[in-house]
């Protein structure tokens, strides 16, 4: 059984993607997702795929948003439980770390579970209580616990079971098939003009707000330049309205012939065909940041804040150019740099391919993930 959080893509749901497919080659795959969607239909194609509503631990609001969401863990519980006990699976996955609920279903089953995590949490207030609580109970019921970085596996530095490192796997897709002008000629940009790309979901913690800021200041030294902001925001009154603040903002800023955000794409190589520089302008520490490799292997340099994994993987000057989360005025000075330099992108996506060409593989994400299993299965990790 796998139990996934989003039933939008994310970067959980691609890059486990390899992994589901070998567990339904071994046998039958059920998973469990939050809505209908595109991640429901992926799965289908090689698993079961069902519905069942579980609150993640993400908390937006005071100490009381969390006791009710600690609240609403009982009755998730019992329906998991429930459903286990129907379905009788060998093991559990869960692709995140905030739905605690999955693993405490998965102790009192006695059901071996493996949490495969890329979540990183802020350092203070209550999302950081809630992320606290999440790891500390995947970290007492999991037989087994996936990373994608080094941070990440910081997190669960006192669970007393086996973690191993899972690189996001990037050989899945071929990001470098896209047509250039498909996704520009569907959004009115010309073919000689600059292409600023993001891609992600839309949230405060995405940052796109200060893309935004900066696209104002880039377009001081480059008046014709373009934004394009792909992604949807999450089910969530704070996206939702953080959405509307960024399509205000683009009037205020007077960007609003300049800046475009054309929702949930599949077609990622066409978007990453379609732009000159892709930017990560990230707040929330990232677990990985694996945006930048699918640009680097579509030819495209990126432009990352340095929060997170991000350093540990992209090397400023050499893989990509970081600049400090939240400084709108650097981020315009590297994206600025980028858009009047080709040769210097086309060095730094070249050398940000070629790691990902050499460790992000599904091959080696799927030997990595069945030792794991392997380990839960046999009950060594259950202690």
């Amino acid at each position: 059984m796998l139990v996934l959080h989003v039933g939008e893509p994310s970067g959980p749901s691609r890059s486990f993607e390899p992994s589901a497919r070998w567990l339904a080659e071994g046998g039958e795959l059920n998973v469990v997702v939050p809505n209908e969607g595109a991640v429901a239909d992926l799965y289908r194609e090689f698993a079961s795929v069902e519905v069942m509503e579980l609150e993640a631990l993400t908390i937006q609001g005071g100490p009381l948003a969390l006791l009710r969401r600690l609240a609403g863990l009982v009755p998730a519980v019992r329906e998991l439980r429930r459903r286990i006990r129907e379905r009788r699976p060998e093991l559990i996955v869960q692709a995140t770390v905030v739905l605690p609920a999955v693993g405490l279903a998965a102790r009192l089953e006695r059901v071996p579970l493996i949490v495969y995590t890329g979540e990183l949490f802020p350092s203070s207030g209550i999302r950081s209580v809630a992320g606290r609580l999440s790891a500390w109970v995947a970290g007492r019921t999991a037989a087994g616990i996936a990373v994608c970085s080094a941070p990440v596996a910081g997190r669960f530095r006192a669970a007393r079971v086996p973690i191993e490192m899972i690189l996001p796997p990037m050989d899945e897709q071929d990001y470098a098939s896209g047509d250039r002008m498909e996704v520009r000629s569907k959004l009115g940009v010309g073919a000689d003009a600059d292409c600023v790309v993001a891609v992600g979901s839309l949230s405060e913690g995405r940052g796109q707000d200060v893309l935004l800021k900066a696209m104002a200041a880039v377009r001081r030294e480059r008046p014709g330049a373009r934004c394009l902001i792909f992604g949807a925001p999450h089910p969530r009154p704070q996206d939702f309205r953080f959405t509307r603040r960024l399509e205000a903002m683009a009037g205020e800023l007077g960007l609003q012939d300049a800046v475009a955000l054309p929702g949930q794409v599949d077609d990622l190589a066409g978007v990453y065909a379609a732009a000159d520089v892709v930017v990560n302008p990230a707040r929330i520490p990232e677990a990985f940041g694996r945006v930048a490799f699918e640009a680097a292997l579509a030819g495209r340099p990126t432009v990352s804040t340095d929060v997170g994994a991000v350093p540990e993987y992209l090397s400023d000057g050499e893989s990509a150019l970081l600049v400090p989360r939240g400084d709108s005025q650097a981020l315009a000075s590297a994206i600025v740099k980028l858009l009047g330099d080709p040769e210097l992108g086309q060095r730094l996506a070249a050398n940000a391919a070629a790691f990902a060409r050499r460790s992000m593989t599904s091959r080696e994400a799927v030997d990595r993930f069945a030792k794991l299993t392997s380990r839960a299965l046999s009950g060594r990790a259950l202690g």
